[in-house]
């Protein structure tokens, strides 16, 4: 007797995934104002009703897609973070592979995230604070980095660290190519060299 409901609660869960995955790739291709409740369930495969079963609104339906990825993007770069301080790793190293996994990130992903980020600055309120908190998210993986690697006043420069990601990053959404991680490991690295020669005081 117990079987159903569990086979009920994965196929739920399974569609909420799907939703979330749709909402992405709408985003990226349309923008925020182009995702809608039949698209986004279209593109998941899904009847319509399926998106407000789950969602109370597009908006909350949006939002949580880009927080159920960039949940996943932080929890793997905090992950590298912490392994790296246990381990002790060179500046160089903890360059090259956080360049490596944000290079790796799927291009709907980062374009989906920019569209929220200019939508937002649109309508201010709760929608900025919302996608305030997923770019605060990363400046927290950034400065775990700079903690690992022995940066004075992390997180006086863990803004600078994901701006420059998320300009390597625009800059792979405009050309639509894939980016070599190595310039921006070296811009990394030299990040971390300069800010633990001449901390920043403000």
């Amino acid at each position: 007797m117990a079987t159903r409901p569990t086979s009920h609660r994965a196929r739920g869960l399974a569609r909420r995934d799907a939703l979330l995955r749709a909402a992405v790739e709408i985003v990226a291709e349309r923008g925020v104002g182009g995702a809608t409740h039949r698209a986004i369930a279209e593109r998941a495969g899904v009847p319509p009703s399926t998106t407000t079963y789950f969602f109370a609104s597009i908006d909350e339906l949006v939002l949580e897609a880009l927080r159920h990825f960039t949940d996943l993007r932080v929890e793997q770069l905090s992950g590298l973070a912490t392994m790296l301080a246990d381990q002790h790793s060179s500046p160089e190293e903890t360059a090259r592979l956080f360049a490596e996994i944000l290079c790796a990130a799927p291009p709907q992903h980062e374009i989906a995230q920019f569209e929220a980020y200019l939508d937002s600055s649109r309508r201010g309120g709760d929608d900025r604070h919302a996608v305030v908190e997923i770019l605060e998210a990363f400046e927290s993986v950034a400065v775990a980095a700079l903690k690992a690697n022995g940066t004075p006043n992390p997180e006086l420069v863990a803004p600078i660290f994901v701006s420059l990601a998320d300009g390597y990053g625009l800059r792979r959404c405009v050309l639509g190519e894939s980016l070599d991680p190595r310039p921006l490991a070296d811009a990394f690295h030299r990040l971390f060299l300069s800010y633990a020669d001449s901390p920043p005081t403000v």
